[in-house]
């Protein structure tokens, strides 16, 4: 996304969000803004980013009353952009705890923790940790198209791990996917 348009939505929500007084549509706008400054800030530098970051876990925890999962994970991924790896892992089994439906996401958003973790320490074990959970999302996907995450990823994991046929059927698995659902 272009980063005026992340700007642009700040600026207009925190606008309707002084002249509303509907609690529930002021949870709402709290999460949109949430994900307006994280998103905003991913393309930001240090000092500049850490204070976007800031508001957007602000506008997430104000949101946490009427949309608890949601703000949870907003949350959860803006301590994961962080790198703040404990806090993100924390905050992702919160919200999985409200809303247990949601496993393959969750366990998609756990693989996601743990790769990026294990990518910026060279530590195989969380490589380790992120192919278990991408596995696991994989077998708990509802449909093909839900598949095409965790595949990717265990290929990336797959190469990182020295793994290159294992890497190589969960690339022709994915283009499988993406070659039916082109049709």
């Amino acid at each position: 996304q272009n980063k005026g348009e992340y700007k642009k939505g700040i600026k207009f929500a925190e606008g309707v969000l002084v002249k509303t007084t509907d609690k529930k549509l002021i949870a709402k706008i709290n999460l949109n803004l949430g994900i307006f400054y994280d998103q905003y800030a991913i393309q930001k530098k240090d000092k500049e980013k850490r204070k976007l970051q800031s508001n957007a876990l602000k506008y997430f925890k104000k949101a946490l009353i009427h949309q608890k999962f949601k703000a949870l994970r907003g949350i959860a991924l803006v301590y994961h952009h962080q790198n703040n790896f404990e806090k993100a892992l924390l905050y992702y089994k919160k919200a999985n705890q409200i809303n247990p439906r949601e496993k393959g996401s969750f366990n998609n958003s756990l693989g996601n923790v743990y790769q990026r973790r294990g990518l910026s320490t060279g530590n195989k074990k969380y490589l380790l940790q992120a192919e278990k959970y991408y596995k696991k999302s994989l077998e708990l996907s509802n449909s093909e198209l839900e598949k095409l995450t965790p595949l990717t990823n265990l290929v990336i994991i797959s190469q990182k791990l020295n793994k290159n046929k294992i890497a190589s059927k969960y690339a022709e698995k994915a283009l499988k996917i993406i070659k039916k659902n082109r049709k």
